[in-house]
């Protein structure tokens, strides 16, 4: 419910309080036009590829996480408490993080942050320890 109501507001801040993008001719706003734009971005779809594959990840995390720890011979419990380690990091970290490395290029802060969450879910395959984990989820 709380996630229905903050999308809700999102939404409509992004409706009446961001500016409009720049509008283009009416020859150059078709799908093909658009398509072939694409195709020839390849940093873009490199971040396309980058997201498909967090995707992967991040999806194996809510759905097999939980089943893996418990065959591991974790408490189904410890999830929430490494969920709220997850989330305590994301809430007081995120933003002097991001202010941190905002001077290096984008791509390689995009890449390594990439690169440090898969090697992180990966430590889990070969560190099933109780401190493992956690350092895995850090």
């Amino acid at each position: 419910m709380i996630d229905a109501v903050t999308s809700t507001i999102y939404g409509l801040i992004a409706l009446f309080f961001l500016p409009t993008g720049v509008k283009t001719e009416k020859a150059q706003s078709g799908w093909l036009t658009a398509l072939q734009r694409i195709k020839s971005d390849h940093a873009f779809l490199l971040l396309c590829f980058n997201g498909l594959t967090m995707a992967f990840v991040f999806c194996q995390y809510h759905s097999s996480y939980p089943v893996f720890l418990e065959e591991e011979g974790h408490a189904l419990r410890l999830f929430g408490i490494l969920c709220g380690i997850n989330g305590f990091m994301i809430t007081f970290l995120e933003m002097p993080i991001s202010a941190l490395v905002r001077r290096f290029e984008p791509r390689w802060v995009i890449g390594i942050g990439s690169v440090l969450v898969s090697i992180g879910f990966g430590m889990n395959v070969w560190i099933g320890s109780l401190t493992g984990l956690v350092i895995g989820m850090i």
